[in-house]
């Protein structure tokens, strides 16, 4: 054996280990701001995800955070901002969230997270094969939009009057309309709609419509709505209007009902995803997963501040009852 020879094999095993301290660098993008409780619930999920697939953070792993997408500007900067820390791969999660970070790059790979419609929001061709940089996991069909006039007519048997609020720059809000649409006029019920971007349009749109009797709200699902949750919460408490959510966190935070995919649940999910992308895969070859967990919570404590006596069927169809 010359010398070059031993040099090299007595390196080699420093090489290896070297390559394997490896550090992967993942920006993640949210829909509420980095300071709302349920942020520290999706860190904690996907990190505990990955850690099991051999990825830690603080070892092999650097996540940078980056929230608030339901201002366009403030999305479009946060976007900006990840991509120019130059990760290996970006999580992505709400509409208008995966929208930004796509303005920046069709190169470093994105998974996204809590996204309706994909298809839809022109972001990928189609489920089976998504195409180009982006692979991820939905999480409602348009079908979601009756199950929550169900829900509410369950609920308050009396109901004749619903509104439904939402954000009008998240696309799949325009389906759910139509379905709801469809839903109300089956159970011969009539429909208004509020398109609503802060507090003072929903003060407005729901103070106005307490005045109709036999009320109910539906809060569609988005980054603008989930951002301002306690607002909406706070408001349908205050005009005493029965309201139901797309997501658990609306329940669990105040709201009289919430049915709808886990909203943290995909992020445990979409830790193979991360995994296997950063060994390797092409998000192409990564078919976009719909939801695999669906929750019916019901909270009794806002159900009784509003007089309303919840179903025993219901109640026990139920998931979660917050005492």
């Amino acid at each position: 054996m010359n010398r070059r020879q031993f040099i090299w094999m007595a390196a080699f095993p420093v090489a290896a280990r070297a390559a394997d301290r490896r550090v992967w660098r993942i920006g993640m993008l949210v829909a509420p701001a980095v300071n709302d409780p349920v942020v520290n619930r999706y860190l904690d999920a996907m990190r505990g995800a990955l850690q099991e697939l051999g990825l830690t953070t603080g070892e092999n792993v650097e996540i940078h955070t980056r929230g608030g997408t339901a201002d366009p500007h403030q999305a479009s900067t946060n976007a900006r901002e990840l991509i120019d820390l130059k990760p290996d791969l970006v999580v992505a999660a709400s509409t208008p969230g995966v929208a930004a970070v796509l303005r920046e790059t069709r190169a470093i790979p994105v998974v996204f997270i809590n996204v309706a419609d994909p298809v839809g929001s022109g972001f990928v061709p189609e489920l089976a094969r998504p195409g180009g940089n982006i692979t991820g996991f939905t999480n409602f069909e348009t079908t979601m939009a009756g199950k929550w006039v169900e829900l509410l007519k369950e609920i308050v048997p009396s109901v004749r009057h619903l509104l439904a609020i939402y954000d009008p720059q998240t696309t799949p809000n325009v389906a759910y309309v139509q379905t709801a649409q469809e839903a109300t006029r089956v159970a011969d019920l009539q429909l208004s709609t509020a398109s609503v971007r802060n507090d003072v349009e929903v003060e407005a749109a729901v103070s106005s419509f307490s005045q109709q009797p036999n009320r109910g709200l539906i809060v569609f699902p988005d980054a603008y709505t989930v951002s301002d949750r306690r607002t909406i919460i706070a408001l349908a408490s205050k005009y005493g209007v029965p309201a139901v959510y797309g997501f658990s966190v609306f329940a669990k935070d105040g709201g009289l009902a919430s049915y709808g995919p886990d909203p943290i649940d995909p992020f445990r999910r979409a830790a193979s995803y991360v995994d296997r992308i950063l060994k390797g895969s092409k998000p192409d070859d990564l078919p976009i997963q719909q939801p695999a967990k669906f929750e019916l919570i019901v909270n009794l404590k806002t159900a009784k501040a509003l007089g309303i006596t919840v179903p025993p069927m219901l109640l026990a169809r139920a998931d979660e009852v917050i005492e």
